[in-house]
């Protein structure tokens, strides 16, 4: 995606104001964080732009942004972050969430019904007692 057309579809998340606290905004739920994406798109006319095409595309490059900051660090770095790379992952996990919310609210998914759908999905191909300790696809456990 070029530099220019990235940078247009970047949904900048606001500094914290006075009054705002980490915990707070941590209360907040998707429904919320869904309708001020909303309003912060029309508010700058960005709603043209997010298509589902623009956003899943702008989703995966947000997500490649994260990969970047473990790529060549071993298993045990990669859980050692200092507090300024993990500043850095946030604000690249923020703008994930942030494309990946307006995707769903674009083709009408509620995100967390679909997830806990996809949680029980996931219990049956890969029951407890079976796959505890293992990382194999569930088509392994199929044979």
């Amino acid at each position: 995606m070029c530099e220019g057309f990235r940078r247009c579809q970047i949904l900048c998340v606001t500094k914290l104001g006075k009054k705002d606290s980490p915990k707070s905004l941590s209360k907040r739920d998707l429904k919320t964080l869904k309708l001020e994406l909303r309003q912060f798109a029309a508010e700058r006319d960005w709603d043209q732009f997010h298509s589902p095409k623009n956003l899943s595309m702008a989703l995966i490059g947000e997500a490649a942004e994260i990969v970047e900051h473990f790529q060549w660090l071993n298993e045990a770095k990669s859980r050692r972050l200092n507090a300024v790379k993990r500043r850095e992952i946030a604000e690249e996990l923020g703008d994930t969430l942030i494309y990946l919310v307006r995707l769903a609210d674009k083709l009408d998914i509620d995100l967390l019904e679909a997830t806990f759908e996809k949680l029980q999905q996931n219990r049956q191909k890969y029951p407890a007692k079976l796959v505890k300790g293992k990382a194999h696809k569930y088509t392994y456990y199929q044979k």
